[in-house]
């Protein structure tokens, strides 16, 4: 199946300013009326804390142990939370879905409904003040395969701007390529590159590498 581009609802761009801040656009015009712009810096969570997130809440993806401290799981729903540091400011993120009968390892359907819950400290984004109660929330559902468009085109927009290793070394932030690749074939609707084989007699798995990192590679 071939890749394609398709148009996508939300817009997400990771600036890396060095010395471990990175800056975030964040901008849903049915929800927004201008760009959310935030800022992460090293000492809490950062854009691959996002991406783990998201690739943890798709249900068969889950497993104990590996989704970290960021992923809690009910028989009916799964939720990240996380934290984005400004030093003093900052931001909550919360991104949940509902679990049905329908979710099973086969159907493939990336397209159900995610909560997102942004709540932003009066220092957030600039926006100096000295009172530290919540200055404003964001409440809205959008797509989850939307959602991995996004994040999956702003970690590959920053990958090829700053590779791997530069990124890592701007902002302490590192790309996990086994997340993105996820994402990016959720957003994509084709998930070819993350097709699981049989290796040899009983040796566990193996994927196509080369199909892999076409779509590592793929500007979306």
């Amino acid at each position: 199946m071939e890749l394609k581009k398709r148009d996508c609802p939300i817009e997400i761009k990771i600036l890396p300013q060095g010395a471990g801040w990175t800056d975030i656009s964040w901008f849903v015009p049915e929800e927004m009326s201008e760009p959310l712009f935030l800022t992460a810096s090293y000492i809490g969570c950062n854009m691959s804390d996002f991406a783990r997130a998201l690739y943890y809440l798709y249900p068969n993806q889950f497993e104990e142990g590996r989704a970290g401290d960021l992923i809690e799981t009910t028989q009916s729903q799964i939720k990240a939370e996380f934290h984005f540091e400004e030093e003093p400011g900052g931001s909550d993120w919360v991104i949940s879905r509902e679990l049905s009968a329908e979710d099973n390892e086969d159907n493939n359907k990336f397209d159900f409904p995610v909560h997102v819950s942004i709540k932003l400290d009066k220092y957030c984004g600039g926006q100096f003040s000295r009172e530290f109660d919540w200055a404003s929330k964001f409440d809205f559902d959008v797509k989850y395969n939307d959602l991995c468009y996004a994040v999956g085109k702003a970690m590959t927009d920053v990958m090829k701007q700053r590779g791997l290793y530069g990124y890592w070394y701007s902002v302490s932030d590192q790309i996990d390529v086994v997340h993105l690749l996820f994402l990016k074939a959720v957003a994509l609707g084709n998930t070819e590159a993350c097709k699981l084989m049989k290796y040899g007699q009983d040796e566990g798995e193996q994927t196509d590498f080369a199909k892999e990192m076409e779509l590592l590679l793929f500007d979306m």
